[in-house]
């Protein structure tokens, strides 16, 4: 019995000790193996970054390079495309004033229009929009307070970032100075950075939705179609973020120019986008109203009031400018196999005048309110031309 308990015991203490070696070998392999498979688990996790990135650029690329940024496919209206359509038919005016040309007046217009609209109706309930990171036309209309920036962002830069519900969208809108039916949508230094990046992040899938429709899903929302009788845009000279979504929201875009011979090119040039955007699917429905003549040297109008016969009294420049422009329109006829031009100019008595009155009162006020006459006949006559053209007639 002696022998056996030893055997027993030895076997067991052989057993033991393999036992705890074995742990030792699986512990100590386990401890190996573990910063192994994290590496491998990290790897993958960078692959699967890096190929989620390389595919996001990839479509950014590919955006870039093809059609262009903004007619990037898949095309994804707020609702259905009839939907969206239908509201667009049935929308109440709204008008861009927009041009790629910087320095044409297109403030200046837009803010006397809607003094204009304001001034001639007391049913109309405007709502004006600044676009542009610089807010001349922010500074125009409303106090310091209403512009700078609320929680570390403008107004416009707020709309433009993120879907906004349209009981918000409302509630932001600050009073316009001497105008008591009319709100606006100010904006601010802050709105470039916010383009930029949600530009890049639209690029790469980062963003929810189709973000050139966010501006077009308020603007025809029941609650700002009620609200207002007209909406007026003033958009910045550059193909941005809130352009594009001031187009996709608009009726109709009135595009002002000096007139000279550099114009023409301009004018075309922006022409030429505007239809790529309505033919490529991305905002069918837009209107070009017209082309206008801005900072001219003689009162047009006023001459043509006298003298219905007479040649508007424009420069030479000026005359030079206009079959510029004329022949630029005729080339983006041809261009585009159009049977006629894609926008034609004005009439000449609805031309902008440089005037002094207007100089002294740049980002101020709209100097349709304090101008004098003169002023208020200038942007009457463009009001009474745009008015019959967004009815149609």
């Amino acid at each position: 019995m002696g022998d056996v308990g030893q055997r027993i015991a030895l076997a067991l203490s052989n057993e033991i000790v393999i036992s705890v070696v074995a742990a030792l070998i699986l512990t100590l392999a386990a401890i190996a193996i573990r910063p192994i498979r994290e590496f491998f688990s990290r790897a993958g996790t960078r692959l699967r970054r890096s190929w989620s990135a390389e595919v996001r650029l990839e479509r950014a690329l590919e955006a870039v390079n093809s059609r262009g940024v903004w007619l990037d496919d898949p095309i994804e209206f707020p609702e259905s495309a009839e939907q969206y359509m239908l509201r667009m038919r049935n929308s109440i005016p709204i008008l861009t004033i927009a041009n790629l040309k910087g320095g044409v007046g297109k403030t200046t217009i837009a803010a006397n229009l809607a003094a204009h609209f304001h001034n001639t109706s007391s049913e109309e309930r405007l709502l004006l929009i600044d676009l542009d990171f610089q807010g001349s036309l922010s500074s125009m209309l409303v106090h310091r307070e209403h512009m700078l920036p609320l929680a570390g962002q403008s107004k416009t830069a707020r709309t433009l970032a993120a879907d906004m519900a349209p009981g918000e969208f409302l509630d932001i809108l600050a009073p316009v100075n001497d105008m008591s039916r009319a709100k606006a949508l100010t904006a601010y230094y802050d709105v470039a950075a916010v383009e930029n990046r949600v530009l890049v992040r639209w690029l790469l899938g980062e963003e929810g939705g189709d973000v050139r429709y966010r501006l077009a899903k308020i603007l025809l929302s029941q609650q700002v179609q009620t609200a207002f009788t007209k909406i007026i845009i003033d958009a910045p000279p550059r193909m941005t973020i809130g352009a594009v979504q001031a187009f996709c929201a608009s009726t109709h875009v009135l595009i002002p120019t000096v007139l000279d011979k550099l114009s023409g090119d301009a004018v075309s040039t922006f022409v030429n986008e505007l239809i790529k955007l309505r033919n490529g699917g991305v905002c069918p429905h837009i209107e070009l109203l017209g082309v206008v003549g801005s900072m001219t040297n003689h009162n047009i109008g006023k001459r043509l009031d006298d003298d219905p016969d007479a040649d508007p009294p424009m420069t030479v420049a000026e005359r030079q400018g206009v079959a510029a422009i004329r022949a630029a329109l005729g080339r983006v006829q041809k261009d585009n196999n159009l049977m006629e031009p894609p926008v034609k100019l004005l009439p000449p008595d609805t031309y902008i005048q440089r005037l002094a009155a207007i100089a002294s009162q740049a980002g101020e006020a709209p100097t349709y309110l304090n101008g004098g006459e003169t002023v208020r006949e200038m942007f009457d006559r463009l009001g009474r031309e745009v008015e019959l053209r967004l009815s149609g007639a």
